[in-house]
């Protein structure tokens, strides 16, 4: 296979959703479900319309038909028709157009997927973190901005960070899966030929209806595209957040801070090389993942556009960014979960890391204990006291007044009481979600 998704990073649980059979099961449903709704409005007999639900197409046939015919589905139309009597042929497709079917179904699938497996996973990651962040919630970290040392946090409060960034991504996605929308409005979107049959509007309610769909209220010949932009961009976002959450954890590997480490397995090698090298290649790969799929944002934006009622510049690119972005999501979180399962936490190595620090963090409360006593030089006052510790290579509460450093603590503020207030929102936020 070219592509290495099919040899390396395949999510077996999207194959129904996203491989050429799984695509085509969809648009037979739209078609079957717009039979039925012929039947309900008394146009097509009901034995006919059995008939025509009782049939199976395969995707190699439709391939086939497809070599003849050069198009998608106008060859699942045909290969359907060969199947069926001479009376049932007329009513397969009646009056649509190929995005009537094609938006349906991929409005429908993802959906399904979105619901039956991405949403799974991400709950999943959810409460494997939430369960870390409770778990570190009193340890100890020298907290980094700019990649030098700031004040002092808990690992606990910046997983618990996280667990509110990704909690606030499981509503947005839900929320762009439930706003995509089918549609019933023929080649133009003006519903003419739906017209002939039916009165147009309650046809497409009854076909939605069998769906459990909504409809667009207005579209040209293919479905207002904001939506799917939208469900694409909050995937995009998601992953960029998992991303950040690998790229951290990534760096507290680094062997100068050594504050975490990956799970590594017994028989597990790390270089062809080095024999004592333990890389962090689930995250590295999370983050790689992340960079392949990324850019298809651009190409979900350029779809937005389209020529009048309908071109096919966006039809080719669809097929790529859907399942190549959605599998690698997948994967990644997938990927990060196992990772957060058996993440070794090394908490002596986080209060070694923070004694580094020489007790510089206290500058900070120590200034503004100053300015909160009247002192209008505070912050200069203890900016003078930091270069003279590091000048002199000593800590800087050697510098400080014993009243200062009686008030200050482990100065973590509310830290804990964060984790506590975070976690307990999103465990009964992610426990109302599950029972819709």
């Amino acid at each position: 296979m070219i592509h290495p998704t099919d040899q390396r990073y395949l999510v077996k649980e999207l194959i129904p959703f996203f491989s050429e059979e799984g695509f085509l099961e969809y648009k037979l449903k739209v078609e079957k479900a717009y039979v039925r709704a012929l039947n309900k409005i008394g146009v097509c007999p009901e034995e006919i319309a059995d008939e025509i639900i009782a049939q199976t197409v395969t995707a190699l046939e439709v391939k086939q038909k497809e070599a003849i015919l050069k198009h998608d589905i106008r060859a699942l139309v045909e290969v359907l028709r060969d199947k069926i009597s001479t009376p049932a042929k007329p009513y397969v497709h009646l009056g649509l157009t190929s995005y009537d079917v094609v938006n349906t179904a991929q409005a429908l699938l993802i959906k399904d997927a979105t619901k039956k497996v991405l949403l799974l996973h991400l709950v999943a990651l959810e409460l494997e973190l939430i369960r870390l962040a409770k778990e570190e919630k009193n340890t100890l970290q020298i907290g980094r901005t700019h990649g030098q040392h700031a004040e002092p946090t808990t690992f606990g409060k910046e997983i618990a960070v996280f667990v509110d960034r990704i909690g606030h991504a499981i509503i947005r996605i839900k929320n762009a899966s439930d706003n995509l929308r089918g549609k019933l409005s023929g080649a133009v979107g003006s519903k003419a030929s739906l017209s002939l049959i039916h009165d147009p509007d309650e046809l497409e309610s009854i076909f939605m209806k069998e769906l459990s769909l909504n409809a667009s209220p207005i579209t040209t010949q293919r479905l207002p595209p904001e939506e799917l932009t939208n469900y694409m961009c909050q995937i995009t976002i998601t992953f960029g957040t998992i991303a950040d959450l690998a790229n951290d954890l990534r760096h507290l590997q680094r062997s100068e801070i050594g504050e975490v480490a990956e799970y590594f397995e017994k028989t597990q090698v790390g270089s062809s090389t080095m024999p004592q090298k333990r890389n962090p290649i689930n995250l590295e790969n999370i983050i790689s993942q992340y960079r392949a799929v990324m850019p298809h944002i651009i190409t979900a934006l350029l779809n937005i556009e389209s020529e009048h009622q309908r071109d096919l510049r966006d039809s080719a690119s669809t097929r790529y960014i859907l399942p190549e972005v959605l599998n690698a999501f997948v994967h990644s979180i997938n990927r990060l979960i196992r990772v957060i399962k058996t993440l070794k936490v090394d908490r002596g190595r986080m209060k070694e890391n923070l004694k580094l620090n020489r007790d510089f963090y206290l500058a900070e409360p120590a200034y503004v204990q100053l300015a909160l006593q009247g002192d209008p030089q505070a912050y200069d006052k203890v900016r003078e006291l930091t270069l003279k510790a590091q000048k002199e290579n000593k800590p800087l509460s050697k510098l400080l007044t014993s009243d200062l450093l009686e008030t200050i603590g482990d100065y973590t503020g509310t830290c804990k009481k964060q984790v506590d207030k975070v976690t307990k929102y999103w465990e009964t936020k992610i426990s109302e979600l599950a029972d819709t």
